[in-house]
């Protein structure tokens, strides 16, 4: 399996935590968890909390960050690009998606944990990847969870 190195997002969320904050990354590494894909390009970590508090955290941290701006069909409160080492963070504050009923929030909410960080639930990964378009995705999930029941 190949993923990037996982030390400074675990950082960030042990911040977070110190801080009451609660974070859950999400995306591919939801799908490498439960055996459904091989790599993990980037980390992803979602949070409910406003961008503000974001940035304090980041800005404690002494990360390096950009502040970007919405893109595609990806509405949220904030969202930033942290650089790591050899990889990207992308850290979105009030994560929502445009969709033909309208704007869809998907909450950070705790899964499992898995090789450090703790995960966003697999079941608003699929919701959120059959949003985005990403139905092959979103149908690897469900078939996961068809073979557990």
């Amino acid at each position: 399996m190949k993923q990037p190195p996982l030390s400074l997002i675990v950082e960030i969320q042990q911040k977070f935590a110190a801080r009451g904050i609660h974070g859950v990354v999400d995306g591919s590494a939801v799908l490498a968890s439960l055996g459904l894909v091989e790599d993990v390009q980037d980390w992803d970590l979602l949070t409910d909390v406003a961008p503000e508090a974001v940035q304090e955290v980041l800005e404690a941290l002494e990360c390096r960050y950009e502040r970007l701006g919405p893109a595609g069909v990806f509405r949220a409160a904030g969202l930033f690009g942290v650089s790591a080492e050899d990889h990207a963070i992308d850290i979105i504050s009030r994560f929502t998606i445009e969709s033909l009923e309208g704007l869809v929030h998907i909450p950070a909410r705790a899964g499992d944990q898995w090789q450090g960080p703790v995960l966003a639930r697999p079941q608003e990964w699929e919701m959120a990847y059959r949003l985005m378009g990403r139905t092959q995705r979103a149908d690897l999930r469900r078939v996961a969870q068809v073979a557990r029941d």
